[in-house]
Order: structure tokens, then C-alpha cells, then sequence
């Protein structure tokens, strides 16, 4: 959405400008019947003088007032714009189709301050009173004629009233095209920021899948079961045994055994140098498991510091069937084949 801030300073140029050209427009108008009064005292020069000095005025202070809130700033403009239209329409009814335009500025105006109800107001205002000043069939009994005067000055308004209509549309113009590019801009900003984010979505997805092999690949390490032979399931144990690796590997051995219709596991702790209480009791238990199933167990590799802390705990070691090497173990579980 374009900021509120943008339009407000938009409007607020727009203003400035048509201030200027009023003012501009009326100081011309003001010389112009300040000469011709000194040569010709006539009212109607006064009254025009009179209107002059009175959109300088206004035109001036709302370029002054350009800090403060937009009807503050429109209001001096339509006071103005008004106060001209009904002393012409009262005292130089000659020009009054001239001026009587003015008043759709004064609805211009009025719709720069981005307010509806304002807006309204000053177009049910405007309305009728230009239905009442157009209608109106008498004027005062003054003296009001202008003479050679009439031509310059419907020149002056009407030059005034196209500069001010060209200036109104061509600032909403702007600023609808730089409404217009803002909208571009951010739709280009919302297109490439969606495409980074679908890049950075699919960038994730890579690095998750990878981290899946990843952690697939060193749970295929920490659980290595291999069937040798059809009855024969060789369990190779390298590095660190924990609880948790225990677990995981005693449910993984006693699958393969009940699936595979295993007759033989080999657990080989060559790789290991040094095991804790807890992993020599879950080292037994797993055995206690797979003698439930009807397989036996072999263990070869077993180190002095390993062997005496499974000697330590007096329990299930019967169990175990210690053998000196994983060849001696192949060895053994093909011989006891053969037997059977």
C-alpha cells in the first residue's frame, strides 16, 4: 500500500503550487486595476482591487500555513476563492460566468485533503451557492462597469483558472505515477524476496536431507550388524559404548536375529579398549536376549581392562562364549555348523 505520508506530501505540493499561481495571478490583477484605478477612479475597480489583495492574502498564508494539517492549509484558498464569487456575483455581474469556475477549484481543493466528509460539505456549499449566485437576476446599484478594463482581466482569470485545473491534474497525474512505481517497486521487492525465500526453502530441504544421511550413516556406524554366513551375524564394535548406543544396538541385533532366524551372533570388541558397568550389563543382557531366541553368543577381542569388568559383575557371563579373535570366532561357528 503507498504510505499516507506519500500522498500527504503530494497533496501538500499540489497546494503550494496552486497558491503560487493564484497568487501569481492576483498580484497581476491588482496591479493591473491599481493603474487603471489611478487613471479612472471607477468601483468596480475597487471591488477587483479589493478581491486581488484578498487571494494574495489567502494564497499567501497557505503557503505559510504548509507545516500545519491540509484543511488548514486548503481553508484560506476556498474562503477566498468564495468571497470572490459573491462580490462579483453581487457588483461585477459581467464577469461573473467567468469566475463562477472557480468553483469547481474550490471541490478540488477541498478532495486534496483526503477527507470525505470534508469534501462533501464543500461540494454541497459550492453547489448551491453557485446555483443561487448564476440564478441570482440583480446585482447591486453600483457603478460597475469596467470598460476597456473587462478584456485583460477575463484573460488574467481565466489564464489563472486553466493554470490552476493544468497544475491540480497534473500533480494527482505524478502522483498517481509515482503511486504507480512505488506498486512496481514493491511488487518487484515481494517477487525477489519470495524467490529468495523458496531458494532458502529448498536450500534447507538439501541440508536436512543431507543431515538425514548424514545421521543415517553414522547410525549404519554405531550399529554395525552383518550377516556373514545365513546363521551367522558378526557385530564389529569400535570406539565409545554408552547406554544409549547399548539400546540401540541390542534392539537391533535381537531384530535381525528373530528376522534372519539367526544361529550364531559374534560381538567383536576389538575397537574397544575400555567399557563402564552399565554398558558390561547391557553387553549381558543383550546375551541373556539372544539366548531367549534360541541363538548363542560369541564374543572374541575381549581386552584385559574390558574382561575385568565383565568379571566384575558376577552375572550372565555364562552366556558369553569368549573366543580369542573375530577369526577364531568364524572359525567356530562354521565347526559347530558342520557338527549339526
Amino acid at each position: 500500500m503507498i504510505s499516507r505520508d506519500f500522498l500527504e506530501t503530494s497533496a501538500r505540493k499540489t497546494l503550494r503550487i496552486i497558491a503560487l499561481v493564484l497568487l501569481a495571478s492576483s498580484m497581476l490583477s491588482v496591479l493591473l486595476a491599481g493603474v487603471t484605478l489611478a487613471l479612472s477612479p471607477n468601483m468596480s475597480l475597487i471591488v477587483l482591487l479589493i478581491n486581488g489583495v484578498a487571494i494574495s492574502l489567502c494564497s499567501g498564508l497557505t503557503i505559510a500555513l504548509a507545516r500545519y494539517k491540509l484543511w488548514q492549509m486548503i481553508l484560506p484558498l476556498v474562503i477566498s476563492i468564495v468571497f470572490v464569487e459573491i462580490s462579483t456575483a453581487l457588483i461585477l455581474p459581467e464577469v461573473k460566468v467567468v469566475v463562477m469556475p472557480f468553483l469547481a477549484v474550490v471541490v478540488l481543493l477541498a478532495s486534496l485533503g483526503n477527507s470525505r466528509s470534508f469534501t462533501i460539505t464543500i461540494l454541497l456549499i459550492s453547489t448551491i451557492l453557485a446555483m443561487l449566485l448564476i440564478g441570482m437576476p440583480w446585482s447591486l446599484p453600483i457603478s460597475n462597469t469596467m470598460g476597456d478594463l473587462l478584456v485583460p482581466i477575463q484573460i488574467v482569470v481565466v489564464g489563472a483558472l486553466i493554470v490552476v485545473m493544468w497544475g491540480i491534474s497534473d500533480r494527482l497525474m505524478s502522483s498517481q505515477s509515482i503511486a504507480l512505481a512505488m506498486v512496481e517497486q514493491r511488487v518487484t521487492e515481494a517477487d525477489a524476496a519470495r524467490i529468495q525465500a523458496e531458494a532458502a526453502r529448498v536450500e534447507i530441504e538439501q541440508q536436512a536431507l543431507e543431515q538425514r544421511r548424514l545421521l543415517d550413516l553414522v547410525q549404519a556406524l554405531e550399529l554395525p550388524v552383518m550377516p556373514v554366513d545365513d546363521d551367522v551375524l558378526v557385530v564389529p564394535l569400535v570406539g565409545s559404548l554408552d547406554s544409549r548406543r547399548m539400546i540401540a544396538l541390542r534392539q537391533e541385533i535381537l531384530d535381525a536375529v528373530s528376522r534372519q532366524r539367526i544361529r550364531m551372533v559374534i560381538l567383536d570388541l576389538t575397537g574397544i579398549t575400555l567399557i563402564d558397568t552399565a554398558v558390561a550389563k547391557a553387553l549381558m543382557e543383550t546375551a541373556q536376549a539372544i539366548r531367549l531366541l534360541g541363538a548363542q553368543t560369541l564374543i572374541s577381542g575381549i581386552r584385559s581392562s574390558v574382561a575385568q569388568t565383565l568379571a566384575s559383575l558376577n552375572t550372565g557371563i555364562d552366556d558369553l562364549r569368549p573366543v580369542q579373535n573375530l577369526g577364531a570366532a568364524l572359525d567356530r561357528a562354521r565347526a559347530e555348523r558342520l557338527r549339526n
